[in-house]
């Protein structure tokens, strides 16, 4: 097994999912422009982060964030 391979089993066995599951959506960010080094940047960060309560407020912050550009997508699909 190579490295990437490792790393890709490492990973999908921290998460609990499938290696498949992990290049589904390594292919879903490369077609919207993400990176999973990006992705990763965050669980690691993330991770560091000790007390529950500010891990609740990043989440918090995220998902928010995801709302507003999934609205924005809306809103230019509708024309607008």
């Amino acid at each position: 097994m190579d490295d990437t391979a490792q790393a890709l089993s490492m990973i999908a066995d921290a998460l609990g999912i499938s290696i498949e599951t992990l290049r589904v959506a390594r292919q879903l960010n490369d077609a919207k422009g993400l990176s999973l080094s990006e992705n990763a940047e965050l669980i690691r960060a993330f991770e560091k982060i000790e007390d529950v309560a500010v891990r609740r407020r990043v989440i918090s912050y995220v998902q928010g964030e995801a709302n507003r550009a999934a609205l924005r997508a809306v809103g230019r699909t509708l024309g607008g």
